[in-house]
This record gives structure tokens, sequence and C-alpha cells, in this order.
């Protein structure tokens, strides 16, 4: 039982670092093409789930290569590691993240098509 707890609580960290990531780049996406695109809404939108798409791409190969190479990263601070993330180790938590990159971009895209 404590397993599927000490799960779900990595699992809704990583979500929520998920969120704040995609907060953080969606501003930044937004600032930077609301005054190219005049302020049109849809425009700012499709940039910012083409935006999320790529780096959730780029994310999701940097973590097929961290799975693949398993025995050659390290995490320096390993004890601090488990001090926060109890089941997750560093590649799980990226793998949520950009996976939480790719739903906001469907999301993104099925309020555009509407």
């Amino acid at each position: 039982m404590r397993r599927i707890i000490d799960f779900i609580r990595d699992l809704l960290r990583s979500v929520w670092i998920s969120f704040i990531s995609i907060f953080l780049v969606m501003v930044f996406t937004t600032c930077a093409g609301f005054f190219r695109l005049n302020g049109d809404v849809k425009a700012l939108l499709l940039l910012d789930q083409r935006v999320l798409l790529i780096v959730s791409s780029l994310g999701l190969f940097v973590v097929a290569g961290l799975v693949l190479k398993r025995s050659t990263y390290k995490l320096v601070n390993e004890p601090s590691w488990r001090k926060r993330f109890r089941y997750f180790n560093f590649v799980g938590v990226l793998a949520v993240i950009f996976f939480g990159f790719i739903l906001v971009a469907g999301a993104i895209d099925y309020w555009l098509q509407r």
C-alpha cells in the first residue's frame, strides 16, 4: 500500500512540475509573439501549441537517449532526490513533464478545431 501512495505522490508532484513548466513556456511564447501577431488570440494559441509540441518532442528525444544509456548518467545528489521522489527517478519525472506538454498541446488543438 505504501508503494502505491508513493507512486501517486510522485506522479502528482511530477504533474505539478509539468504544469508550472507549461505555464512558463506559454507565458514566454505568448509575450514573445504578442506584438508580432498583433494580439490575434487564435494565432497566439497556435504558436503556443507548436512551441509546446517542439519542446516536448525534443525533451522526449532526450528521455529516450537517457533510457538507452541508463548506466552513463548519475545524479550528483541522489539522497536529496530521493527525499523528494521516492518512486520516480530523473528520467521518469522528465517523461511525465514532457507527456504533459503533449497533452496540453492536444487540448489547445481540440479547442482550436471547435
